[in-house]
């Protein structure tokens, strides 16, 4: 299978921005690629961002894409948990979010029970 970039993948409904089939770890995917992602990629149903450099300022560009049903966040670093939380209630189309351990416990329990409500 021949490598494809997210641009070539761009018109996808699920994106894995992971070490799992490409890189060794992404993490020069930050913020202003997520940017331009949330721009062009409307139909986006799914997203893996483990391993890349995203901030809190590229989580919640992802709530312009309605149609986000599923997020995994493991192993990162740089999100402040207040900003994750904002990021979670503006994707509001959300219903299965994964993270690691270690950051589901810095959310409040009633964010986690709303987004479990939703799906």
């Amino acid at each position: 299978m021949e490598r494809q970039s997210i641009s070539d993948r761009i018109g996808s409904q699920v994106l894995e921005i992971t070490g799992r089939r490409y890189n060794p770890k992404c993490y020069n995917i930050d913020d202003s690629g997520m940017i331009q992602l949330a721009h062009f990629s409307q139909n986006l149903r799914q997203i893996n961002l483990s391993y890349s450099s995203v901030t809190d300022v590229g989580l919640l560009s992802l709530a312009s894409i309605s149609s986000l049903q599923s997020f995994v966040l493991l192993h990162q670093q740089g999100l402040a948990p207040g900003g994750l939380v904002a990021a979670l209630l503006t994707c509001g189309g959300l219903t299965k979010v994964k993270l690691h351990s270690s950051t589901r416990f810095m959310l409040p329990e009633q964010l986690i029970k709303h987004i479990e409500a939703r799906g």
